[in-house]
């Protein structure tokens, strides 16, 4: 039986022949999951996969933990006043490998944010600031909604680290 080369599945080629992946920026992408049970648990699922399509070079862990925080959030303030409705997760990650993670939800209001985002107590928001996260929140143009966004940057591999 003979064996044909499979063909490359990535363009380009590296300098030992061997296919080279070629990494799109910016990229984005976003999903809309029901309020209810299971949101949370889809939102991470997805979120996790798309970092690994997206090549993302910071912690997963850690970005799919701020995914868990946002979409959590928005399940237990919004989910009781707008339990049909949808949060609509947004995933970027541009150029210079900052990762935006968004969550849009229906309610147009965000009461106490400042308090949330400086939290001393273990709450979804301070828990994002912890893991370098930048968040902030702003309402759509026509007032209907809200998202609340973190910009999360890759952190520099610690002295030692092995990858």
């Amino acid at each position: 039986m003979e064996h044909a080369p499979a063909p490359a599945l990535f363009s380009g080629e590296g300098t030992s022949g061997s296919p080279l992946r070629i990494v799109q920026r910016p990229q984005y992408c976003k999903r809309g999951f029901a309020i209810g049970p299971d949101a949370v648990r889809r939102a991470r699922v997805y979120a996790r996969t798309q970092f690994t399509m997206m090549s993302w070079l910071g912690d997963q862990r850690d970005a799919t933990l701020i995914v868990d925080a946002l979409v959590s959030n928005a399940v237990e303030h919004v989910g009781p006043q707008y339990p049909e409705e949808v949060i609509v997760l947004h995933l970027a990650v541009d150029d210079e490998e900052t990762l935006l993670i968004a969550a849009t939800d229906p309610r147009p209001d965000f009461p106490a944010f400042q308090q949330a985002i400086s939290a001393q107590a273990i709450t979804g928001l301070s828990l994002v600031r912890d893991l370098g996260g930048e968040t902030s929140c702003y309402l759509s143009e026509d007032g209907a909604t809200k998202t609340v966004q973190v910009l999360l940057r890759p952190r520099p591999p610690l002295p030692g680290a092995s990858h």
